[in-house]
């Protein structure tokens, strides 16, 4: 079902129709949806079976930025709230965001990331 989603993506996305606002979010849009429809079998299905079509969908998401937040934007997280809920009704999406302080972008999201260790400096030492 998997390869049916994304193939089903990637022919609406050649075919998209649209404005301004929605080219400009389409791609990334078109992305992250098919990175969904490989977390859940069940997503991607609904993806294949929904007869509406991806312009449809960024249609929807380009309406709720125009009626709603048309002076501060929509965020990435309200797009694709937006997004999963149009091909999924009441599925939601999670976000979670970490900083990292060390710079360390290779680190699994299962591992931890420590802290680094303190050092006493002596004021001293610079003079």
């Amino acid at each position: 079902m998997l390869e049916q989603a994304i193939a089903k993506i990637d022919s609406e996305v050649l075919s998209f129709k649209g404005g301004n606002i929605e080219n400009c979010m389409k791609d990334r849009c078109a992305e992250v949806l098919k990175s969904f429809c490989t977390q859940d079998e069940e997503f991607a299905q609904a993806v294949v079976q929904n007869s509406k079509t991806f312009s449809e969908c960024i249609k929807s998401i380009a309406d709720k930025y125009t009626k709603t937040a048309k002076q501060n934007g929509i965020s990435d997280f309200e797009a694709f709230k937006t997004m999963v809920e149009f091909y999924f009704s009441g599925a939601v999406i999670q976000v979670h965001m970490t900083i990292d302080l060390i710079g360390s972008t290779e680190t699994p999201q299962s591992q931890t990331i420590e802290k680094p260790k303190s050092k006493i400096i002596d004021l001293t030492d610079f003079m």
